[in-house]
């Protein structure tokens, strides 16, 4: 930036000479030192100097042109590697947040700021850049005018700067009230997305398409108006500043004239001025657009920064490929109160519990009375509001055991009732999260196996290779959960949780399955949460929950007959 200042000086500065060199040389051959420097090189007459100020002139044009470009590349390829660690940052930030409250969060204000906030921030960046160059471009060109005329240079200045500053104060609270409503907007616009796409099936069936379109042309309109609203506010003093700066020039070219009679004089002056306005507007132009814009976007600067400012950090500790050697006896319960914010009523109450290795538990109850919490503190992934969870008496939250929690939710594999599938292939799905030169892929087909799908995907055309389409559209509901098992078998985990996990199977292949499950091992243990009596006939134990509480623990057929 500082660079590119000096060569603006020394490029309006090379005006004076040049235009002298064409009006009247005479003057310049006059300075004794130009004599000396031009004799040496071979210049004689007066006459001779048009060409190298020409040179001279050309030259400092050219390198300031090019230093601007330089720093305007650079100023791009800062902002969008800033934007990328703020972008990273944003979505670690995300991941890092304790289950409980990201649970809790809107997906559609996490994509917002995660995508458009960022972006908004990146646009921030590099126009705070340019506004400094600006700045610095500004006070070189006024630097040098002064130097070749300080009354008109001063005078030019304070109209001009004048004019943007009036402009500024009255534009700003509306470019603030634009960048409030676009931000927001622009979470309503994904949230519509999101629920449009989510429920297509439903949308189809209830022809439902344009009340979806409704709600989207509802967030989208604003945000086309305001942007285009900011947009105008922005640049809409160039046109008039720029009459104003032509009525300028022509009254200071007739000031000049009445006061100088000689218009050989006049001309060098009022070409460097007028050079120099030519260069000063665009330059203040260009910072009053870069603040207009920088308004328009802080709303989403302002969410950024708060969640820079109040990170989930991730933890730094480095888990080796060996699970640790964490659960030998027993999981506890003790007096474990659970509920998700401080207004709302309890989950889970007073709830004692243990569950040794390689136990199979069942989990029954109504809709509503807190299997899946349970399971989700079960897994680490909530903590409780009161009590205390022990693994082989080890306490699971605790301040100074952060590594202890995380190798412990390693030792867990979880099939949920709606199985997340990523558009890759059958393999990739089963090894969900490694690369594909980390696959074992004996290991898939073994899990496959087990998870009664390996027939399927043989048949396929590409076998392990099939793409399963965005959430595996191309399977079947059956097809999908069979892979969330595969998925959960290949992890070879010490702890298998069934949310329902097999909720989508027919009884002849969920028997299969389970099955060849329950016979993977005595240390193996397993927590079912299943509606289907034929999923837990053969567990070891089931805990009927009612409000919260462990109404019933005991071998399955007496924990029924007493239901019965």
């Amino acid at each position: 930036m500082i660079l590119s200042g000096f060569f603006e000086i020394i490029s309006l500065v090379s005006v004076v000479p040049f235009l002298t060199a064409l009006t009247n040389p005479q003057e310049i051959w006059n300075i004794k030192i130009v004599q000396i420097l031009s004799k040496s090189i071979g210049l004689l007459s007066p006459s001779d100097l048009l060409l190298p100020t020409t040179l001279i002139f050309s030259l400092a044009t050219i390198l300031s042109a090019a230093i601007r470009l330089t720093n305007l590349w650079i100023y791009g390829r800062l902002s969008a590697a800033i934007g990328s660690d703020l972008s990273c940052n944003s979505y670690r930030d995300t991941l890092n947040k304790p289950y409980g409250i990201l649970i809790q969060e809107n997906s559609s204000d996490i994509i917002s700021k995660t995508t458009n906030d960022v972006a908004a921030t990146v646009i921030v960046i590099n126009l705070t850049l340019q506004l400094a160059a600006s700045f610095v471009v500004i006070i070189s060109l006024l630097a040098s005018m002064i130097l070749v005329n300080w009354r008109v240079s001063i005078f030019a200045c304070a109209a001009f700067s004048f004019s943007y500053l009036t402009l500024a104060y009255f534009s700003r609270r509306r470019l603030l009230q634009n960048s409030f409503v676009v931000s927001n907007a622009y979470k309503a616009q994904i949230k519509s997305l999101q629920e449009g796409l989510g429920a297509i099936r439903d949308v189809i069936l209830d022809s439902r398409q344009e009340t979806y379109i409704s709600i989207f042309k509802k967030a989208d309109k604003p945000i086309r108006f305001r942007q285009a609203e900011s947009q105008f506010l922005a640049a809409f003093p160039k046109y008039a500043i720029e009459a104003l700066g032509i009525l300028s020039l022509a009254a200071i070219a007739y000031v000049l004239s009445l006061s100088n009679n000689q218009s050989s004089n006049v001309l060098p002056v009022l070409g460097t001025v007028g050079l120099g306005a030519q260069r000063l507007l665009p330059a203040m132009q260009q910072s009053y657009s870069a603040w207009a814009s920088i308004k328009s976007n802080n709303t989403a600067l302002k969410r950024v920064i708060t969640s820079l400012e109040n990170p989930y950090k991730a933890t730094n500790y480095s888990l080796s490929n060996t699970k640790a050697n964490l659960f030998n006896h027993s999981i506890k319960f003790l007096s474990v109160n659970y509920k998700y914010n401080n207004n709302s009523e309890y989950i889970l109450k007073d709830l004692n519990l243990e569950i040794k290795k390689g136990e199979r538990i069942g989990l029954i109850g109504k809709t509503g009375c807190g299997k899946s919490t349970l399971i989700d503190l079960l897994m680490g992934l909530l903590e409780p509001t009161d009590g205390k969870i022990l693994i082989d008496n080890q306490e699971l939250f605790y301040t100074n055991n952060v590594l202890n929690l995380l190798n412990w939710r390693r030792l867990i594999s979880h099939v949920p009732q709606s199985i997340f599938l990523s558009d890759k292939s059958i393999a990739e799905n089963i090894a969900f999260g490694l690369d594909k030169d980390s696959i074992d892929f004996e290991r898939v087909k073994y899990a496959a196996n087990i998870a009664r799908i390996s027939e399927f995907i043989e048949r396929s055309k590409d076998g392990y290779a099939s793409y399963v389409g965005e959430r595996g559209v191309s399977l079947s509901g059956g097809q999908r959960q069979r892979i969330g098992i595969a998925r959960a078998l290949y992890k070879e985990s010490e702890i298998l949780v069934f949310d329902e996990g097999t909720s989508a199977l027919d009884n002849s292949t969920e028997k299969e399955i389970m099955n060849s499950i329950y016979e993977l091992g005595s240390n193996l243990t397993i927590v079912i949460i299943a509606h289907r009596l034929s999923t837990i006939s053969k567990c070891d134990r089931l805990l009927l929950l009612e409000n919260g509480k462990i109404k019933n623990d005991g071998p399955p057929s007496i924990v029924l007959s007493n239901m019965n």
